[in-house]
Order: C-alpha cells, then structure tokens, then sequence
C-alpha cells in the first residue's frame, strides 16, 4: 500500500463534513457549493465561512487548536484529529473539553447535563468517533477522493467515503473509535449524549 497524498486540512473537512450537510444536518443551506469547494479541491474565504457554519464541529476543531497552540482550527492535524485521530488528541484537557460542553449544550440540555458531563469525566475527548459501512464515492460523476486503488484503506462518514488511510492513520481511527465505545459501554451506565441531545 502506497502512502497517500496530504490533502490540505479545509479539504479533508469538507470531505468529512459534506455528507450530513447533503442530508440536511448540520452546516449550510447550501450544500452543493461546499460540495463543490471540495470536489474541486478549492481553498479560500467563501470555503473557511462555509466551515464556521458547522455548529457541531467547528467548535471541537478550534478547542483541539487552541489546546495545541495552532493557529488554524483547519490545519491538516486538527481537522485529522478531530475526524480520524492523532496525538494531538492526547493535548485537550478534560477542563477545556467541559467548559466546551457547557458553554454549548447546558442550556439546550437543562438538567439532563449532568449526563453529557459524565462522559467527558469519564475520559472523552474530542474525537468525532462515527463511521458507516456502506459506501458513496461520487455524486452525479463527482467525488471528493480520487484514485483509489483494491487493498486501499478509507475512511467514511455517514455513506461517503472521506479520504484514503495511511497505516498510521487507520491505526489512529481504530484506537480512537474502539476508546470510545468501550468508554460508553463499559464505563457510562446511561448513553450521555444520546439522552441529553434527543
């Protein structure tokens, strides 16, 4: 298996975020242009405020940055930590993570905090842990990933596939996903967010 090639972090965002943005979730009301940004691998200032729209990541990509000293919550590390893994994971704190929480969802989640809480001091991290099994790759002949190969190893949100896997980065989405439900299914008596959230 050949290493891919780094594809420049407000890409790779797109390609993580565009498939609940398709179906209506979370993001812009137009999702064929941040569509577009990404199939034609476009960077500028329409894309990054196009980004910000994204209530439920965007804020994870600029904790991750701010606890890691970079400057851009879409550089390549912190949109791949956030989306995949990485070590820069192991540098957000359990007290920035929660002050997040709160300052986001304590008052969409009332008393039922308390639950969305005990996840983060029970070990969570920013990590977006969800991936599908089925896979789409393009969307009326356009795709966000190229070239891929038999043997290549990918990684999905929702049905798409996002990007094409190193070894070290399947390593990382493995570590983090398997930390994560063993997190919920060991050590929370009660799903958190699923509850809080609705």
């Amino acid at each position: 298996m050949t290493a891919p090639r780094l594809t420049p972090g407000p890409i790779l965002f797109v390609r993580y975020a565009f498939p609940p943005n398709h179906h209506g979730y979370c993001g812009p009301a137009d999702s064929q242009s941040f569509f577009e940004y990404g199939a034609g691998s476009v960077v500028d200032d329409g894309l990054r405020a196009l980004a910000k729209q994204f209530a439920g990541a965007w804020p994870y990509l600029e904790l991750i940055a701010g606890a890691t000293g970079i400057r851009d919550p879409l550089d390549r590390r912190v949109v791949e930590a956030y989306w995949v893994g990485n070590s820069l994971l192991d540098q957000v704190g359990t007290r920035p993570l929660g002050d997040s929480m709160e300052e986001r969802f304590r008052h969409k989640t009332g008393l039922q905090f308390a639950s969305l809480a005990e996840s983060v001091v029970a070990g969570g991290i920013p990590h977006h842990s969800y991936h599908r099994e089925t896979a789409v790759r393009s969307l009326d002949g356009a795709g966000l990933v190229r070239d891929l190969a038999v043997d290549d190893w990918v990684s999905l949100h929702w049905e798409w596939i996002c990007d094409r896997l190193s070894a070290r980065q399947l390593g990382a989405l493995r570590h983090y996903t398997q930390y994560h439900l063993t997190l919920v299914n060991e050590r929370l008596d009660h799903p958190g967010a699923t509850a809080a959230l609705g």
